[in-house]
């Protein structure tokens, strides 16, 4: 636990003392999708979600994006403290990541969230992660017209940036509606595929040095071919090792480069 202050504005976040996630949304007595989603980049934990048209889409970026290191929903409670000496108002984030410093000032600068997934260029990466805490919203969110609700996430947002956390909003026509899900699907379906150290050496030698490119098939081949193939293939994606190009499909000819940080995560065994 750890207060921030930011002018008339001091906040208390409140994170788990698991590590995982500090709710679980499920409970049995809700009438709408919920669900669970079991997160590489989330230390191997299970994600809550209650949207299946927003949060669960936005998951799934993030679980499969390469600019995207961590994710984890749920992460804390903010209390933002009234100087009225009110009850402090309690805001749950959806979500937080760890990104790539270019993503994160791609995402807060009015780029789709799903297009900067898509777009975010492997061979040219802007340093250190950032931090960022991520609200999702369906456009049609009645909380949306509410001035007490915006009012609180505002105030949210200045606690998060006191303290260099980042904070976005996203909605659903804007971030999701943009992104052909077909090909990142196929792949997480895959990212459970067991990898050994021969497959990465594999792999290195046929992609090459970081910075260069080649394409999947010829990856494939090099981790033996065949379904197989592809799923392992798909797994070292996941695992940020290798970042596959799908803005056109998880094909033969989608380019394949070598991220530089790829080996220090296999090193650390995710």
């Amino acid at each position: 636990m750890r207060k921030v202050r930011d002018g008339q504005v001091a906040a208390t976040i409140v994170w788990s003392k698991t590590g995982g996630a500090l709710r679980t949304i499920i409970n049995g007595r809700r009438n709408i999708a919920t669900g669970i989603f079991v997160a590489i980049k989330g230390k191997h934990l299970p994600m809550p979600w209650e949207s299946e048209d927003c949060e669960l889409p936005i998951l799934e970026l993030a679980e499969f994006g390469s600019p995207i290191y961590s994710l984890m929903a749920q992460p804390h409670r903010l209390e933002i403290h009234r100087s009225d000496g009110m009850a402090p108002l309690v805001y749950f984030p959806d979500l937080m990541i760890s990104a790539d410093g270019g993503f994160v000032d791609s995402v807060t600068s009015e780029t789709p969230f799903g297009r900067a997934v898509l777009e975010w260029d492997p061979t040219r990466t802007a340093g250190r992660p950032r931090a960022l805490v991520i609200e999702v919203k369906s456009d049609n969110d009645r909380r949306l017209k509410e001035p007490d609700y915006d009012h609180k996430l505002k105030l949210a947002e200045q606690a998060y940036h006191r303290k260099g956390l980042g904070f976005l909003t996203i909605k659903r026509t804007r971030d999701i509606d943009c992104v052909d899900f077909r090909p990142i699907r196929e792949i997480l379906q895959h990212k459970r595929t067991v990898v050994r150290t021969a497959d990465l050496n594999a792999a290195y030698a046929c992609a090459g040095p970081s910075g260069s490119r080649t394409q999947a098939g010829r990856v494939v081949e090099a981790l033996g071919g065949g379904d197989l193939g592809w799923a392992k293939l798909s797994a070292l994606h996941v695992r940020r090792i290798l970042s596959v190009d799908v803005t056109r499909g998880f094909l033969p000819s989608s380019p394949v480069a070598i991220l530089d940080d790829g080996e220090a995560i296999w090193r650390a065994g995710r």
